[in-house]
């Protein structure tokens, strides 16, 4: 089993605290501000079935994209997808902030040195499977 999570490659002092967190309608009012008036870079991972895939149009789908929709239209937040990566590719992009935010990682005790996780959102279970 792993868990899935949006992981935000801000510092702690640049994200926003999440809305529900225990502050005073102003200091919402401040989040939603901050998150009105930014434009938020990520990727896509290049082949991940069921979470990345292309189609026959070249379009990506797949349930990563579902949730990145779903995250953005919640949160009120506007995303620029500057590309697409693989899984290592994407890890360093968010160690050296040239993106803002990836929507499917599960969180590890190494990523948590270098990037700001949300709380899981699905889990799924791991398998591997091998001929005989």
């Amino acid at each position: 089993m792993f868990s899935v999570n949006s992981v935000f490659a801000h510092t702690a002092k640049e994200l926003p605290l999440p809305e529900h967190a225990n502050l005073s309608p102003e200091a919402n009012e401040l989040n939603k501000k901050y998150l009105s008036e930014h434009t938020f870079k990520t990727v896509v991972e290049l082949a991940w079935p069921p979470f990345y895939f292309k189609n026959s149009t070249n379009g990506f789908h797949g349930i990563g994209i579902d949730y990145k929709n779903l995250i953005e239209k919640k949160m009120g937040i506007q995303t620029e997808v500057t590309g697409n990566m693989l899984f290592s590719d994407i890890l360093d992009a968010i160690k050296n902030q040239s993106i803002d935010l990836f929507y499917t990682t599960a969180r590890t005790a190494d990523r948590e040195e270098y990037a700001l996780f949300s709380k899981p959102f699905e889990t799924f279970p791991s398998a591997i499977a091998t001929h005989r």
